[in-house]
C-alpha cells in the first residue's frame, strides 16, 4: 500500500510540475502545497482500501456461492483441465479438490466408456453430453454434463448424476417393450380366435351338411327302399297264394313288374353303397391314362338296350384323340349314370349327343339330349342331397335321386367339375371336365371294355 501511495504522490508531482502549478504554489504558499500533497494521497489510499475490501467481500461471496451450489460444478481451462471444483463436484466423484485439479473429466470414465465420452474433448461445439463417470471406488454412474464457455477462454462444466432417471427411463422402455409384446400377443391371439371362430363356423356348416346327408340317407333307406320291397313282397305273395288261379298272361305281367322292381331296387342299393363309399373315403381313386372315345363306347353299350326301347338315337361325336387322367371305374359310372338320366327324360324318337372339347388343361365332355328339360327351381336342387328330389321319366321310369349327385362327387374327386344347362321343352346338357393326360406320366392306354369289379 505504501508503494501505491508513493506512486500516487510522484504522479501528482509530475502532473503539477508539467502544468506549472508546482512553481505557483512554491512561490506563494508552500504550506498549502504540502497540505494537498498529504490529503490527496490519503484520500486515494482510503478509497482504494474500500475498493479492495469490497472486492474481497464479493469474491468471498462468489466463492461461497460456488462452493455451496447443489450441482457439481467444475471450472476448467481451454484444454479441459480442471482448475476449480466445488464441494458437490468433489463429493460426486469422491475426490478432494486438489486431487481433481489438473485432470479432465474424461479421465474419470471407464475404459469401456472412454470412446463414447470422447466428445467431452471437443471444447467448442458440445453444449450437453452424457457418459458414465467412475468414482474413486470404481463404481460408475450415468452423468449428464452441461458445458458453457467463459469469456476468459475457460469453461464452466455442470455435472448431474442421472442414474436414477436413466434407470427409470430404462424401466419405462422395458415396460413399453413388455406392453408392446403383450399387445402383439393379444393381436396374435385375437387373430387366432378369429381363425378358430371361422373354423368353428365352417365346422358347424359342414356338420349341418353331414347331418342333412345323413338324414337323406336314412330317408332313402326308410322310404325309397321300403316302398320297392313292399311291392316285391306283394307280387311274390300274390304269385305264391294265387299261383294255380293265375293265367300265363297274368303271371307274365306280375313277373315283369317284379323284375322291374328288383332291378330298380338293386340300382338304388348300388347307388347308396357308392355314395356311402365316397362319403367315408373308402372309394379308392386310381388315376390312369384313358381314351375318352373308348369309355363312351363302353358306356353306350351298357345303356343301348334302354335307348332302343324308346327309339332314342345316341351319337358319339368324340374322336379317338382325347386322353384323360381318370379313375376307370368312376368314369364308367359317371358316363353310365348321365346317359341313363338322359334316356329317362328324353321322349321316344329323341337324340342324345356326346361330344368333347379341350379347355385349357382339361377335356370337357358334353352329354346333351332333346328331352323335357328342367326349370330353374329344379336346377337349384339337382345337386343337393338334402332336398330328396326325384321325378319320373317320360315313360314313368323311376329314379333314385342320387345318380347326378354321385356323378358330381366322383368328378370332383378326380379334380374336375360338373355343371348343367337346361331349358324346359328344349333339353338338357350335362358338361364335365377331367384333367388331360400328360405324357410325362407314361401309362399304357387302358381298354375300358374290361369287366368292372
Amino acid at each position: 500500500m505504501l508503494f501505491l501511495l508513493a506512486t500516487v504522490v510522484s504522479i501528482m508531482l509530475i502532473v503539477f510540475n508539467t502544468a506549472g502549478i508546482l512553481q505557483v504554489f512554491l512561490s506563494n504558499n508552500s504550506s498549502v502545497l504540502l497540505l494537498l500533497l498529504l490529503i490527496i494521497p490519503v484520500f486515494v489510499f482510503a478509497k482504494l482500501k474500500i475498493f479492495e475490501k469490497d472486492a474481497e467481500y464479493k469474491n468471498a461471496q462468489i466463492v461461497s456461492a460456488f462452493d455451496q451450489m447443489i450441482e457439481a460444478v467444475f471450472i476448467s481451462d481451454s484444454n479441459g483441465k480442471i482448475e476449480i471444483a466445488n464441494s458437490a463436484g468433489c463429493k460426486l466423484l469422491d475426490y478432494e479438490e486438489h486431487e481433481l485439479v489438473g485432470k479432465s473429466l474424461i479421465e474419470f470414465t471407464s475404459n469401456a466408456e472412454s470412446n463414447s465420452c470422447s466428445e467431452l474433448e471437443n471444447r467448442e461445439s458440445i453444449d450437453k453430453s452424457e457418459c458414465v463417470l467412475v468414482k474413486r471406488d470404481r463404481t460408475g454412474f450415468h452423468a449428464e454434463i452441461w458445458k458453457q464457455p467463459l469469456s476468459d477462454g475457460k469453461f464452466l462444466e455442470i455435472v448431474r448424476d442421472i442414474s436414477g432417471s436413466k434407470a427409470e427411463l430404462e424401466r419405462t422402455e422395458d415396460l413399453l417393450e413388455e406392453l408392446k409384446y403383450e399387445r402383439d400377443l393379444l393381436e396374435e391371439q385375437s387373430a387366432e380366435l378369429v381363425v378358430l371362430s371361422n373354423q368353428l363356423e365352417l365346422s358347424e356348416q359342414i356338420q349341418k351338411e353331414l347331418n342333412a346327408e345323413k338324414d337323406k340317407f336314412f330317408s332313402i333307406i326308410a322310404h325309397d327302399l321300403k316302398s320297392p320291397f313292399a311291392g316285391i313282397m306283394g307280387y311274390s305273395t300274390l304269385l305264391l297264394d294265387d299261383f294255380d288261379l293265375l293265367s300265363k298272361e297274368e303271371m307274365r305281367e306280375f313277373i315283369t313288374s317284379l323284375d322291374k322292381l328288383s332291378k330298380n331296387t338293386f340300382k338304388l342299393i348300388e347307388n347308396l353303397l357308392e355314395w356311402a363309399r365316397l362319403q367315408t373315403g373308402k372309394m379308392k381313386y386310381n388315376p390312369i391314362k384313358i381314351q375318352l372315345y373308348e369309355s363312351v363306347l363302353y358306356a353306350t353299350s351298357l345303356v343301348s338296350a334302354n335307348a332302343e326301347k324308346k327309339s332314342i338315337k345316341i351319337k358319339n361325336e368324340i374322336n379317338e384323340d382325347p386322353v384323360v387322367k381318370a379313375d376307370e371305374r368312376m368314369l364308367n359310372s359317371i358316363l353310365q349314370n348321365l346317359l341313363s338320366n338322359a334316356i329317362k327324360f328324353t321322349p321316344r324318337g329323341g337324340t342324345i349327343t356326346i361330344s368333347s372339347a379341350a379347355v385349357n388343361i382339361f377335356h370337357e365332355t358334353t352329354i346333351s339330349d332333346t328331352g323335357v328339360g328342367m326349370s330353374p327351381e329344379v336346377l337349384e336342387r339337382i345337386f343337393r342331397i338334402d332336398t330328396n328330389y326325384t321325378t319320373l321319366g317320360t315313360e314313368q321310369e323311376k329314379g333314385t335321386g342320387l345318380g347326378v349327385i354321385l356323378c358330381k362327387e366322383m368328378i370332383e374327386r378326380q379334380g374336375g367339375a360338373l355343371k348343367v344347362e337346361s331349358e324346359l321343352g328344349v333339353g338338357t346338357k350335362f358338361k364335365f371336365i377331367l384333367p388331360m393326360w400328360h405324357e410325362e406320366e407314361p401309362e399304357s392306354i387302358i381298354n375300358t371294355n374290361a369287366t368292372e369289379d
